[in-house]
């Protein structure tokens, strides 16, 4: 058990880490050569789902009420997709770790 969560570590590594140090390429051991982080593995912000339309407003979708034309018929909603600018970057309340993070986060036993 232990071995497989090793090698999905240095494998997931990858991705965040760069390997550094000196030597050939051909006597390549992991005890000359150090990982190291690139960037933090805490997203403190997302993409916000939602947009503002003209007013000012802020929602996942917006209607418009269609009255028909005389008496005849029910009023019916239509779903307005121009005019809208998304929400941009949402600030998280607290930082959390990104989804790639090559750790095994454990909660033992009190």
């Amino acid at each position: 058990m232990g071995g497989t969560s090793t090698k999905l570590f240095k494998k997931g590594a990858s991705a965040f880490s760069s390997v550094t140090g000196g030597g050939n390429d051909s006597d390549y051991s992991t005890s000359s050569y150090e990982r190291t982080f690139k960037g933090s593995p805490f997203v403190l912000n997302r993409q916000g789902s939602m947009y503002f339309d003209e007013d000012g407003d802020l929602a996942h979708e917006f209607f418009v009420e269609v009255v028909p034309q005389g008496k005849k018929g029910k009023p019916t909603m239509r779903k307005v997709t121009e005019c809208l600018q998304p929400q941009g970057y949402v600030p998280h309340p607290y930082p959390r770790l990104h989804v790639d993070y090559p750790a095994v986060i454990y909660q033992g036993d009190y």
